[in-house]
This record gives structure tokens, sequence and C-alpha cells, in this order.
């Protein structure tokens, strides 16, 4: 299968397609110049495809280093897809990856099926911030109609934002420790939290009512996720358990993983169940018959967040290392990255439509932005 080899600048997400050789530096020689970062040597490293779908990455003995995944490297380093590249300890920035004909035909395919939002690709950093929690935000989830925001923090507050407003419009308490998740259902009339005290509490948004405790776990809740059609809530746990909760009967069914379990997600039509858990591996799992469906493993980090695409086809994917994946869901493979923000914490939220995205801040506050093409 034909591969083509890229580099992706965080800074800017300028695309480098790679040759057989390519130098970095700030020397005119250079294929690609960063005559505008005064830590960058001259001819800083290089590039080089080995085989096919193989290249390596070599130090040019530069002042400040080069360095894969934040390693200083001291000989040359075999490079995989969604690899971080720097050069010096901090800036520039690279991330490496490898697509295939295969995948730039799905990325083609999922842009013309939905335009101006996440799934085309491209992102605009203009910012909007909320402000309001006294510590750092751990979770944030859009209304279905993208109108409205909920937070939740370690100040074990979850607030409710007007999104077209900016405007704090409630705060509902209870919580007796850190707020890690909070999700809508799909009419926008609840909200439910999860939280290091082990419950599940189920809030009405036009009065702040609580409605529900969930209690069953044993551990801290770490991810939440109503489910689009039916009356079912799903809860990932520290005790390295999924629930699903029937909230018409409050029964549960639990699905077991080898660790922490980190974040979680239905597809459009809740027909399949996205569990990832912290030893970096996500998992899909058929609804009805709760069997495992397809496994993505070695990933780069810990998942904090996961969306499906509006055809179920692809993935969005954001771990600790702030890079929001999108991965191909029929060949398993990931078909793109998007570097993050260096202020994102905790997880990252992503509108029903695909427009906006949201994060918590390491400065207390709510990052809000606008998805483009």
């Amino acid at each position: 299968m034909n591969t083509q080899a890229v580099l992706i600048l965080f800074n800017d997400q300028s695309r480098y397609p790679l040759t057989e050789s390519v130098k970095l530096g700030r020397a005119a020689d250079c294929q690609i110049r960063l005559d505008s970062y005064t830590t960058v040597s001259k001819v800083h490293a290089a590039i080089y495809l080995i085989a096919d779908g193989e290249w390596e990455v070599e130090d040019f003995d530069s002042t400040n280093g080069t360095y894969v995944n934040g390693h200083r490297i001291l000989e040359k380093q075999r490079l995989k897809s969604g690899d971080r590249i720097t050069l010096s300890q901090t800036q520039p920035e690279f991330l490496f990856q490898l697509e295939t004909q295969e995948s730039s035909e799905r990325v083609a395919q999922t842009i013309q099926q939905v335009e101006n939002n996440l799934w085309g690709l491209v992102h605009d950093r203009s910012l909007q911030t909320l402000t309001g929690h006294a510590s750092p935000v751990r979770g944030v989830a859009f209304s279905s109609d993208g109108k409205f925001l909920v937070s939740g923090g370690t100040d074990k507050i979850i607030l409710l934002w007007n999104l077209v407003t900016g405007q704090q419009l409630r705060a509902f308490e209870g919580h007796k420790l850190a707020v890690n998740a909070v999700s809508y259902n799909a009419d926008g009339q609840w909200i439910t939290s999860g939280s290091a005290d082990k419950t599940i509490r189920i809030w009405e948004r036009q009065t702040g009512k609580q409605l529900q405790l969930l209690e069953g776990h044993t551990m801290a809740v770490n991810a939440i996720a109503f489910h689009p059609q039916q009356k079912l809530l799903v809860s990932g746990s520290a005790d390295k358990t999924t629930k699903i909760w029937d909230l018409n009967t409050l029964a549960t069914q639990t699905i077991e993983s080898k660790m922490a379990v980190t974040a979680v997600a239905w597809n459009a039509d809740g027909s399949v169940l996205a569990i990832a858990s912290s030893d970096r591996t996500l998992k899909l799992w058929d609804q009805k018959t709760q069997a495992e469906v397809m496994t993505i493993s070695g990933l780069r980090s810990i998942v904090n967040m996961i969306r499906f695409s509006p055809d179920g086809m692809v993935l969005a994917i954001s771990g600790d290392d702030k890079i929001l994946r999108l991965w191909d869901v029929s060949s398993n493979q990931e078909i793109r990255a998007i570097g993050g923000y260096p202020w994102q914490i905790g997880s990252l939220a992503i509108s029903v439509q695909g427009d906006w995205c949201a994060s918590g801040s390491s400065d207390n506050t709510i990052k809000i932005w606008k998805m483009m093409s």
C-alpha cells in the first residue's frame, strides 16, 4: 500500500510532504527552512526514507538537540506515525505522519459528506474564554443544538453556560469531590455528572434540581455519556468497569476492562459504544450483544475524549498528548492528527455538529474555538 510521509508543524498546521532525504534548519539549502526560530541550528536535523514506509531522523550535532516524543536523540532513530519531533526542547515541534492512499480517500469522502466542521480537518485558532470555575476544569459537554455548554471542575461545581451570550446561567452543587465528566441528554433537558466521589448525578437543566443519584462504582467516575436515542447512560470508572444504566429501571450492565476507564462515547444511533482505558487502548462494542467488534491499541497517550463522525466511520480521539487524532474505523488506521493547544487539560468536547470544540484550561477557564474548512 502506497504511503506518503508528512511533517505537520503544530504552530500553524503547515504540512511538509517528505521526499527521500529532507534537511531541517535555518540554512538556505534546507528543504524545510526554519529561519524564524533562533534556537534552531543552520542544519539542525534530517529525515530519511530507509525502506518503503520506513523513516528515521538524525540530529546533526545541533546546539539545542533534536527530541522525539520528549526524549533527546543521540543517534539515528526510527520514526512511527504519530511521533512528535522537536528541534530544541520546546519548538518548533512537528508531528510525523504516515498517510495511505486509502486513508486519504477516506478523508476526502468525509470532507464531501460534512463540510465546514471538524471533519473538514482544518481549525481556526480564535478563542472564546469562559470564566467562572475556581479550579481546573475536568469535563465539558455541548448541548445537542450547540447553544449551551456544561462544565465540571475540581471545585466540585457544575456550571451551565449560554454560548450565544457567553453568560453563566446557573451552578449545580452536590458532589463531594472533583467533577470529572459531564454530559447532555439528546433533548437537552437533562445534564449528568460523574465525580471522584464515585457517584453519578442527573440534573434538570432548567431548574438545577437533582433528579437522580446513581451509586455503583467503587472508585472515581471518569467518563459519562447519555445514549442518543434511549433512556440509557454509560459511565466509565477508575474501578476498571463501564456501566450501562437503564434510567427507567436503574438496572445496570457491566463491561470489564483491564485498567481504569478514561473515556466513553456512543455513535450517532447508539448501536456502537467506544470505551478507552488507561492502558492506551480503545475498544468498540456492539450495544445489543455487548460483543467487542474492534480494538485500537498502541495509542501514544491515555485517551480522555472520543467522538464519532456523523457516519460513524471516523473517530476523533483526544489524549494527554494534546493531539486530536482522526481514526478510520474501516481500516483501523490513524488518518490525520491535529496539534493541540498548550493550555489544554482534561477532556476535550466537540459539538454534535462538529463545528465547535471546547476544553478545560490550566487557568481554570474554558476555551472554545470554531472548527472551519
